[in-house]
C-alpha cells in the first residue's frame, strides 16, 4: 500500500544529516528509515534480548565448568588429606626425635 499520510517531525540539522547519511548507507529513503525505526523497534529489542540470553547461557556454562573443576580438585585434595597428614606427622616426629637426640 503506498504511503499517503504525512507526519512532520522536527529535529536539529545535525540529527537530520546523521539520519540522511544512515539512510543513504542503507540505500533507503529517509522516510523509510524512520518508518522502520518507528514501527519495528520490538524486533531489534527481541534480537538484542536473544543475544544477551545466548551470552548469559555461554557464561553460565563456562562458570559451571570452572566450578565443577574446582569441586573435583577439592574432592581429590580431601581424599589425599589423610595420607598427607600422616606423612606430615611422621616427619614432625622424626624431626622432634632428631632434635631430642642432639640435645
Amino acid at each position: 500500500m503506498p504511503a499517503t499520510a504525512r507526519v512532520t517531525i522536527l529535529m536539529d540539522p545535525a540529527e537530520k544529516r546523521a539520519l540522511e547519511t544512515r539512510a543513504k548507507r542503507e540505500n533507503v529513503s529517509l522516510g523509510e528509515l524512520i518508518r522502520r525505526a518507528a514501527l519495528a523497534p520490538k524486533q531489534d529489542e527481541d534480537a538484542a534480548l536473544r543475544a544477551a540470553v545466548d551470552m548469559l547461557r555461554k557464561s553460565n556454562a563456562t562458570a559451571k565448568a570452572a566450578l565443577d573443576l574446582a569441586l573435583s580438585n577439592i574432592d581429590a585434595r580431601e581424599k589425599a588429606w589423610p595420607e598427607r597428614e600422616r606423612k606430615a606427622v611422621a616427619k614432625g616426629r622424626a624431626l622432634a626425635a632428631e632434635w631430642q637426640a642432639r640435645a
